[in-house]
């Protein structure tokens, strides 16, 4: 941080820093309503710009805030976390927690650039890093066929973030998303599907208070529901749901949640985003490589499915 304000100022520029608490848990509008008596302070104006440097929970905040301060200025995302990198600083959601779910209180706000370096990578702790490919994994198993069979083959290179490596995994992420984004930025349509595990990960997330999984580990868990589900429906084959399974554990990401039972599950999500007038929208795959909606699967169906992924089956 002291740098990038360094390096500000010597290009004759006024910057300041302004901190938030670690983690989720400070993500929510105690931190905003301290943040925007903090900008009123500095007398930060329409003609200011905010910086987001750092993970996905700094980018999430400061884009709110951005958003909502005087009717909404400009931001750049700056990640500096994988994470980061190839989901949350791209597509112009942001969004706060409330006690009740993940992401409920929230503005489309499009950054003015996006500025991604992967040599800040290489002090990644290694947990964190293998958590991003949660979401990497989801790209290819809902999206991009060729690309999951990339990382299936390029899995050892990846974790030992070879640069060539995670130079065209950030890259095809990026494209990945942004060409879903650039047909609905809105969330209205397609881009729901990049809720592809997201149901089970945002439960899994909030019952542990956010402190026992991450996000992307949440979401390697919820792939590998949302595949065990889809084969109960026939809509993916058992060897598919291995291929998946063994990607994600390969990435040293679980592939079963602690802490929360099913009748958990289901209570929290029906406070979800993707929860409408009572009716469930899952997002499942059609094989490895194209996903799509689902409405009201029966509770059977996904207990079942959830059981299975508990017993830790193999198909």
């Amino acid at each position: 941080m002291g740098r990038l304000v360094e390096s500000l100022k010597s290009a004759g520029m006024e910057a300041e820093c302004l901190f938030m608490p670690p983690g989720e848990e400070g993500k929510n509008f105690n931190t905003i309503e301290t943040l925007l008596e903090k900008a009123l302070d500095l007398n930060i104006d329409r003609r200011c710009v905010i910086i987001a440097l750092g993970g996905g929970v700094v980018g999430d905040t400061a884009g709110f805030l951005a958003g909502i301060y005087m009717r909404g200025i400009d931001y750049i995302q700056v990640p500096t976390t994988l994470l980061a990198m190839v989901d949350s600083s791209i597509g112009g959601k942001v969004a706060v927690n409330v006690s009740r779910g993940k992401n409920m209180a929230g503005v489309f706000h499009q950054p003015l650039a996006v500025f991604a370096d992967i040599s800040l990578l290489d002090s990644l702790p290694g947990e964190e890093f293998s958590a991003a490919l949660g979401e990497v994994i989801k790209y290819g198993a809902g999206f991009d066929r060729e690309f999951f069979e990339w990382q299936e083959q390029h899995l050892r290179s990846i974790l030992g973030r070879e640069p060539r490596c995670l130079l065209y995994l950030v890259e095809k992420s990026v494209g990945l998303k942004a060409h879903v984004v650039e047909k609905d930025e809105k969330d209205r349509g397609e881009r729901m599907l990049l809720n592809l595990g997201h149901t089970l990960a945002h439960a899994v997330e909030k019952a542990g208070n956010y402190r026992t999984f991450s996000h992307g580990q949440a979401v390697g868990i919820g792939l590998v529901y949302a595949f065990v589900t889809a084969r109960r429906l026939g809509r993916v084959s058992g060897e598919e749901v291995s291929r998946v399974k063994r990607l994600v554990a390969g990435a040293g990401l679980p592939v079963k949640p602690q802490g929360i039972g099913f009748r958990d599950f289901m209570q929290i999500a029906l406070n979800d985003k993707k929860w409408e007038r009572g009716n469930s929208i899952f997002i499942l795959p059609e094989g490895i490589g194209k996903c799509s909606t689902v409405s009201n699967i029966s509770e059977g169906v996904l207990r079942l499915a959830f059981e299975e992924m508990m017993e830790g089956r193999t198909f």
